[in-house]
C-alpha cells in the first residue's frame, strides 16, 4: 500500500502502478482543502485535485482508500487472493453502505 501527499511525474506514477501483477492500494493526503493545506505547509507540495487522483489511481488499475485505516482493511481483504478473472464479479453486502464501498474498488 502506499500513502502519497503528491504526485511529482503523474505518467511515472501510473506506469508503475499498472505493472504490478498485486493490487496497489493508494491513501492520498489532502482529500479536504485543509487537509491540502496542511500537506503544503509541511512538505511543499500541492496536494492536487482529488477528483484527478482518484480517476488516475482508478484508470491505472490502483484501489483507493480512504484513509490509513481502510488502506489496512484492504491489505489484508486482498492478501493472499488471486486476481480476479474476466468482468463478472459479485459483491455481496449487509448495506448498501458497504456495497458502494466496495462497488467504488472495482
Amino acid at each position: 500500500g502506499l500513502y502519497i501527499e503528491g504526485v511529482k511525474d503523474g505518467r511515472a506514477f501510473m506506469n508503475s502502478i499498472k505493472a504490478c501483477n498485486k493490487p496497489v492500494l493508494v491513501v492520498k493526503a489532502g482529500r479536504s482543502k485543509a487537509g491540502a493545506r496542511a500537506t503544503a505547509s509541511h512538505t511543499g507540495s500541492m496536494a492536487g485535485s482529488d477528483k484527478i487522483y482518484d480517476a488516475a489511481i482508478k484508470q491505472a488499475g490502483g484501489i483507493r482508500c480512504r484513509d490509513i485505516i481502510e488502506l489496512f482493511d484492504m491489505a489484508r481483504a486482498v492478501s493472499g487472493q488471486p486476481p480476479a478473472q474476466g468482468n463478472r464479479i459479485g459483491i455481496i453486502t449487509n448495506g448498501g453502505g458497504a456495497w458502494h464501498s466496495s462497488y467504488r474498488c472495482l
